[in-house]
């Protein structure tokens, strides 16, 4: 199940993001507070925690949640292989679209420097926000379906489900229901699922 690790925010622009107990979606704006946030399609940026502790592994310093300029630090979940479109329930409440799959990295980054590399020009995603609400670490992440994106079984078998329902064959939909019900079943558990935040200090990427 995937799930939010942190959530960070700067207040100006070219400052390191921090980590903050709570964040406030707002739709056609971003996160509530966060210098970047406008209405734009960059509004909120993800990154998988899966992804940044490939380069943990190469640099003495540790990192911590910000160091990449994301909003939102996530696990278990793949969201570079995303497509363009996918709906993400984030929390009780907010739904945001991805929009854009990495961004250009600027050379004088400190990681990029130490480790030769940098991850989130490939592997960090952005969204808009299409819908109001709060999200704090633990709060659970799911892919909800959308009608823009064309079938790709790999993907239903990850998690990520999307489809087009008028391109399903008659024989895709059993599948097609069971994956709607799975969804609807996530949405209950994330309803249900008490919000514990994480310690807000001394978080990293490190996992045991």
């Amino acid at each position: 199940m995937a799930k939010i690790l942190a959530v960070c925010i700067s207040e100006k622009k070219g400052t390191q993001k921090h980590e903050v107990p709570e964040i406030l979606l707002k739709v056609d704006h971003g996160i509530v507070g966060d210098a970047h946030a406008g209405n734009w399609h960059r509004q909120v940026s993800l990154l998988g925690a899966e992804s940044a502790a490939k380069l943990q592994e190469k640099i003495s310093f540790r990192l911590t949640p910000g160091a990449f300029a994301e909003n939102i630090l996530t696990e278990g979940i793949c969201l570079y292989e995303l497509p363009v479109g996918t709906r993400l329930r984030l929390g009780p409440d907010a739904i945001c679209e991805v929009t854009q799959i990495g961004k250009e990295c600027h050379y004088d980054c400190a990681i990029r420097k130490a480790a030769g590399d940098c991850v989130m020009p490939r592997e960090g995603i952005f969204v808009k926000v299409l819908k109001e609400g709060s999200v704090r670490p633990g709060d659970i992440l799911v892919c909800q379906i959308s009608y823009v994106c064309e079938i790709d079984w790999k993907k239903i078998r990850r998690g990520a489900v999307h489809f087009r329902p008028f391109d399903l064959k008659p024989y895709y939909f059993p599948a097609f229901l069971f994956m709607m019900a799975t969804s609807a079943h996530m949405a209950q558990i994330t309803a249900n699922t008490p919000r514990t935040p994480l310690p807000s200090t001394g978080s990293t990427f490190t996992r045991a």
